[in-house]
């Protein structure tokens, strides 16, 4: 079956109007009979639970365009910018029959794009100078980078990277040439309401962020219209039996005794855990009120919100920096859902990639290497870390997350 196949990297969280579109559009664009989606598991990039649990998602993304969702393991769907992308993009290019890459930007310039992935790849001395004196002057590192690309290029090229969107869409190319991918990158250029549009809209697309903020709020019903139709009835399912949604404080739990058991050990073994940073963890671990005011608390001029709330995630997970490295360029993936032309992929995969696809947890200790099975079974255990959340804000029984297998819808 001769299968053209559009990839897309992605979070859903949670699934809205504009993710609905990017599919559709990708497919479209490039002509594509099937998509492929790598979303992040339990766990998002920015450094908190994912609103709803990795299934309830795939089941969104199956129901709204897509026909085979694999998972970003945690080590990695948690990761800054470049390590996300490099891991996402090299399970695409480990099914060795993914054609394109489909991904949402602000600026529909490739050109810029791609100057800004060959300096920042490349990065010449006086750069890397540049950089580091912005670092001593007390900046963010991606404050002190835009300001040193923008000496290179200049203001309207630079500030291409002031968009979170335009940030990933320069590392994915760069993961492309680093892994001599063949896989062609397309640009999608986002309609509507910005990434960090806070306000929510029940009739035109809106952002993931305006969700979140309407179901932190209470505001469930408009959250719920402003979702394309299939995805609201889901989420709706998932709000009824109590299992969604999550927030970053719900994490509090995992943290805190984290921090006092490691108390005068220090945190630098985990991931995103510099000494500095872990000093200061250690300087403010009396006061931990909950997860969101300690990152508030922890944060400083030259260390980002963002670093912070992944490295305190990252030590509430158990998640050290040896093992987030080793999980950079996965040889398998979990598959948590797809439909009939999923199947098909996965049969095409099968016999030209070189990834291992996990439709049942059972199988990974017999297919996979053992650095790759303590891989997928840290990636489990955060999972059930997940159930273990829910449980505790909503009561219940806990899923268990070792028995569990790929949606497939009829």
């Amino acid at each position: 079956m001769n299968m053209k196949t559009v990839g897309i990297i992605a979070e859903y969280n949670p699934f809205h109007r504009g993710h609905e579109y990017h599919i559709k559009r990708s497919l479209e664009k490039t002509g594509s009979d099937c998509c492929v989606v790598v979303m992040s598991g339990d766990f998002v990039q920015r450094g908190e639970p994912a609103i709803a649990d990795k299934y309830y998602r795939a089941e969104c993304a199956l129901s709204c365009g897509a026909d085979l969702v694999l998972e970003l393991p945690v080590h990695t769907s948690t990761a800054a910018a470049p390590d996300f992308a490099l891991s996402a993009v090299s399970i695409l290019n480990g099914l060795g029959c993914v054609d394109h890459l489909s991904f949402g930007c602000e600026t529909p310039d490739p050109g810029v794009f791609d100057r800004i992935a060959e300096l920042i790849s490349s990065e010449p001395p006086e750069v890397s100078e540049q950089i580091r004196l912005g670092l001593r002057e007390g900046k963010t590192y991606p404050a002190s980078r835009q300001a040193a690309l923008t000496d290179h290029l200049g203001r309207e090229a630079a500030s291409v990277l002031d968009s979170p969107n335009n940030t990933l869409a320069i590392e994915y190319l760069r993961a492309l040439k680093a892994l001599g991918s063949k896989i062609t990158p397309v640009f999608i250029t986002r309609v509507s309401s910005d990434h960090n549009d806070k306000t929510l809209s029940t009739r035109d697309m809106t952002s993931a962020l305006s969700l979140r903020n309407a179901m932190a709020s209470g505001d469930h019903e408009n959250a719920f219209r402003a979702m394309p139709h299939e995805a609201a009835l889901i989420m709706r399912e998932a709000y009824s039996k109590r299992s969604f949604p999550v927030f970053k404080n719900d994490i509090s739990i995992l943290l805190y005794p984290r921090l006092l058991e490691y108390m005068g050990r220090g945190y630098s073994e985990f991931s995103c855990v510099s000494a500095e940073l872990s000093d200061r963890i250690e300087k403010h671990v009396r006061d931990f009120v909950d997860f969101r005011s300690f990152c508030d608390l922890i944060k400083t001029r030259n260390i980002t919100y963002a670093r912070v709330s992944r490295a305190l995630l990252h030590i509430a997970l158990g998640l050290k920096a040896e093992d987030c490295r080793l999980a950079l360029t996965p040889s398998f993936a979990p598959v948590l859902g797809f439909n009939e032309k999923g199947a098909a992929l996965m049969k095409k995969a099968k016999k030209q990639g070189t990834l291992s696809l996990i439709t049942k947890n059972t199988q990974a200790s017999r297919i996979l290497a053992p650095t790759d099975c303590a891989i997928f079974e840290e990636n489990l255990r955060c999972s059930q870390l997940y159930q273990f959340i829910l449980h505790q804000k909503f009561g219940g029984g806990m899923v268990n997350q070792y028995s569990k297998t790929p949606i497939h819808p009829a």
